[in-house]
Formats: C-alpha cells, sequence, structure tokens
C-alpha cells in the first residue's frame, strides 16, 4: 500500500466516522456546532 492509498484510505475512514457521528448523535452534534459557532462569535 503506498502512500496515496493510505490517504484515500484514511479519507475514507474519517468521513465514515464523521457520518455515523453525524446520524447516531444528530441532536448532540447540532447542540456542539451551535456551542461551538457561539464560542467562536463569542470568544
Amino acid at each position: 500500500m503506498n502512500y496515496v492509498h493510505l490517504q484515500l484510505f484514511l479519507f475514507k475512514e474519517i468521513i465514515l466516522m464523521i457520518y455515523i457521528f453525524k446520524y447516531e448523535d444528530y441532536e448532540k452534534q447540532t447542540n456542539f456546532l451551535r456551542n461551538t459557532r457561539m464560542v467562536m462569535i463569542n470568544g
């Protein structure tokens, strides 16, 4: 497995993790994003 394949593999894994995270804990996810946005605006 060369470097490009490894990068693509990791990329797919990350996408999958984000996808699962989004749809399993959708409410938590949106709250988290809302909170970080607030922190970014206020902080």
